[in-house]
């Protein structure tokens, strides 16, 4: 029954961080979406150390993306397409 509560807990948090990106413009999302199911098939057979550390990070990082407002989600959008301006000589 462990082990089952335990992938239950897992499915769980990588569809909450797949709901909480799809708030993320587009872009980010995709690379978002693409890095998370990486990650997920990545630490499958990880050692328990390991997944505690795994599924703490993740946690942390659902919590980030909920406390960004549309606004800030938006502005990280928009800096991460900025053309970095040269300064004259």
């Amino acid at each position: 029954m462990a082990a089952s509560a335990h992938v239950s807990r897992i499915r769980s948090l990588y569809k909450r961080i797949l709901v909480l990106h799809r708030f993320l413009p587009i872009h980010l999302r995709a690379l978002g979406d693409q890095y998370v199911k990486e990650e997920f098939r990545r630490h499958k057979s990880a050692a328990p150390e390991e997944v505690k550390s795994f599924l703490s990070e993740w946690e942390k990082h659902t919590v980030t993306v909920l406390l960004l407002s549309p606004a800030q989600r938006v502005g990280v959008a928009a800096r991460s397409h900025a053309v970095p301006r040269t300064l004259p000589p």
